[in-house]
């Protein structure tokens, strides 16, 4: 089955582009990447790199970066400071996947589901951990630049609107469509982070 859209940019020109909500294609973007680099192991860590946090990615040992632009039906990121890049490699002894720039609604005219993308990928390539960074601002006085925050829980604004990643995906091999937010950010994880930012900054 291949469930691509067909767009006419104009009567001599059609964009054929893989549909982010359709198993079999994203199965095909995986294939490329997979096709692309040599994994050296299925990377079972995910890392999703933020605004100005794609340095990241520098730190991973024995890497194999893989520009986005190379991958076929892989969306573009546009905003300054996402390099856009796939890498794979180790970092602290864990192979993991780093998205070196992540993707946002306004750039790609608020299909959600194209903003997933990565993450369904990651899937099927093996990740079972996910860590999604980004950069915040505060009205809380407290907080200091360079203040490193660990989120518990959050609203899903847009969902109110009628946007959500889930909307038209109805494939159980992705899961429910239905995504409870109880404990949905892992609290051993979260524990995790806390202690080792706390020695970081005793030793």
């Amino acid at each position: 089955m291949h469930c691509f859209e067909i767009q006419f940019r104009n009567e001599f020109e059609i964009i054929i582009r893989e549909d982010p909500l359709c198993y079999e294609d994203i199965e095909k973007v995986a294939d490329v990447i997979k096709s692309k680099v040599n994994l050296k192991e299925v990377p079972t860590i995910g890392i999703i790199c933020g605004s100005g946090l794609g340095g990241l990615a520098e730190l991973v040992a024995e890497k194999q970066v893989l520009p986005y632009s190379e991958i076929p039906g892989f969306p573009q990121t546009k905003v300054v400071g996402h390099e856009g890049n796939v890498v794979f490699g180790y970092l602290s002894g864990k192979y993991v996947m780093c998205i070196q720039g992540r993707f946002h609604p306004y750039e790609h005219a608020m299909q959600f589901a194209l903003c997933a993308l990565p993450v369904r990928i990651m899937h099927l390539l093996g990740v079972k951990t996910l860590i999604v960074s980004n950069a915040a601002g505060g009205v809380n006085e407290n907080f200091k630049l360079g203040d490193v925050m660990i989120i518990k829980d959050h609203i899903f604004l847009p969902a109110m609107c009628g946007f959500s990643p889930f909307i038209g995906a109805d494939d159980k091999r992705f899961g429910s469509t239905f995504i409870s937010m109880h404990g949905a950010y892992d609290s051993m994880l979260r524990c995790y982070h806390i202690s080792n930012d706390y020695r970081q900054v005793v030793d």
